[in-house]
């Protein structure tokens, strides 16, 4: 009587999920439906680079990120836009869309930007005790919107949506770090 392998019993359950749509090769791009503030949902794409960056009007989303602060004992928020030369912004607001309603998290009346269009901030240290920082905690993988909203020189808007992946192995490195699991 022949018996399977455990590598051929393997790469036939592979087959079979990947056909079942269970498994998704990270070699193409996939695209996944995230609900928003205020009953919208937003559809976004990974690849096997990752999350594809937000572009619009001249405007690019280069980081959205949460990553512990210097003193291992916080948060922060890092934000970073690359603006073509010519484009002025004037003011820039950032807010996380998985709140109901948004988040505020920046509001930079005065941005200063770099000799070569770059704009970049890192929020003040925040405690994971805030409210807003609750999904930390939560055992699953998470997925956050940031809207970036830059008002140029002109008076024109340009608003762009950015999704960052928090993936649960992440989130839980955060944690430890910050003492919350041991």
């Amino acid at each position: 009587m022949h018996r399977p392998t455990p590598l051929g019993c393997l790469g036939l359950a592979s087959l079979i999920a990947s056909l079942a749509g269970c498994v998704v090769p990270m070699t193409s791009s996939n695209t996944y439906t995230v609900p928003l503030a205020n009953g919208e949902n937003m559809e976004i794409s990974i690849n096997s680079k990752g999350m594809t960056m937000a572009s619009s009007g001249g405007i690019r989303v280069v980081q959205a990120n949460l990553t512990p602060s210097d003193d291992k004992k916080h948060v922060t928020y890092v934000f970073e836009l690359a603006l073509k030369p010519g484009l002025v912004a004037k003011r820039i607001t950032i807010d996380d869309q998985g709140e109901d309603p948004p988040r505020l998290l920046v509001d930079d009346y005065d941005p200063k930007m770099s000799s070569t269009g770059q704009w970049k901030l890192t929020t003040p240290v925040l405690d994971l005790k805030d409210s807003g920082l609750e999904w930390i905690t939560q055992l699953d993988d998470t997925i956050r919107v940031y809207r970036f909203t830059v008002v140029l020189a002109d008076g024109s808007k340009v608003v762009l949506r950015q999704p960052a992946m928090y993936p649960v192995i992440e989130k839980a490195l955060i944690r430890k770090m910050l003492g919350i699991d041991k």
